[in-house]
């Protein structure tokens, strides 16, 4: 077999393999996320607003109660670290380029109306309050997944924040937006080479966690950390209980009364000052 039928070959198998996997990528589908659709709610703008004052640790916490261990990622240049990112999560999987893999996805978007370039996608089909995050494997040159054109039409969409395991380009344009948070490995000149959008809305690996399309995002200047829908009411309630609380052993600690181990955790004498305190502001 020649170079020339090699190439064709490989290429048709790329696009065997990967054909009913890219369309469901690209419609938005993946089986996993179908299967759990049952249980996972959709978030409202109201109870995303309310997000915005939980403690990040305090959401992570309530997740770790229900087996969700893997949910905190950190280690992020993030531009506006005073603005506290909440969203609900769209995922886009990039690979490294390989020609026939490049080839097979051509040949596949031709026969769907996105663009096949997925940063231009984003900045056509992006929704208020969604929040892109983009698995890019850490890589940093010529792996910018946006610079400052394609991010303000992301921005203009409503987008809520960016999430890059990768790198972007046009950093000291973007970094002066406060609308929209931008989370990322790296800063680099070079634009997009090394990498090709392959799943759109399909789980991805963000650092050492997994997102779901849908998944709702609280990011931070500490990192991300990733909320199922279906826990989210239950993280903003946990996190009025728990900062009350520590307001109070914080207000101890502050009139020095009683040794910080007795105010952290709180002794029976401390617990029943607190249900005293709580009746009161009650």
């Amino acid at each position: 077999m020649d170079n020339g039928s090699k190439v064709r070959s490989l290429a048709m198998a790329a696009i065997l393999f990967l054909s009913p996997h890219y369309a469901a990528g690209q419609a938005g589908r993946h089986p996993v996320v179908e299967s759990l659709t049952g249980e996972r709610p959709a978030v409202s703008d109201s109870l995303l607003e309310k997000l915005k004052g939980v403690h990040i640790e305090n959401a992570w916490s309530v997740l770790m109660s229900h087996g969700y261990k893997h949910q905190f990622v950190g280690g992020f240049v993030v531009s506006q670290p005073d603005v506290t990112l909440v969203g609900r999560a769209v995922t886009l999987r990039y690979l490294p380029v390989r020609p026939d893999l490049e080839k097979a996805l051509r040949s596949i978007a031709q026969k769907t109306d996105h663009s096949p370039v997925f940063n231009v996608r984003a900045a056509e089909e992006t929704k208020p309050g969604e929040v892109i995050v983009v698995e890019e494997g850490g890589m940093v040159k010529d792996a910018t997944f946006m610079g400052d054109v394609t991010a303000t039409g992301i921005r203009a969409r409503g987008a809520t924040g960016v999430i890059i395991d990768g790198g972007v380009r046009d950093y000291d344009v973007i970094r002066k937006w406060t609308d929209l948070p931008i989370y990322v490995r790296g800063v680099d000149a070079t634009a997009q080479a090394a990498q090709i959008g392959v799943d759109w809305n399909v789980p991805i690996r963000l650092g050492d966690v997994t997102v779901l399309p849908g998944d709702v995002i609280l990011g931070t200047a500490e990192g991300v950390v990733i909320i199922p829908p279906q826990l989210v009411e239950e993280v903003i309630k946990q996190n009025e209980t728990t900062e009350t609380r520590e307001d109070f052993e914080r207000l101890q600690m502050k009139q020095g009364k009683y040794r910080a181990r007795d105010v952290y955790p709180m002794n029976q004498e401390l617990e029943k000052l607190f249900e005293e305190w709580l009746k009161q502001r009650k």
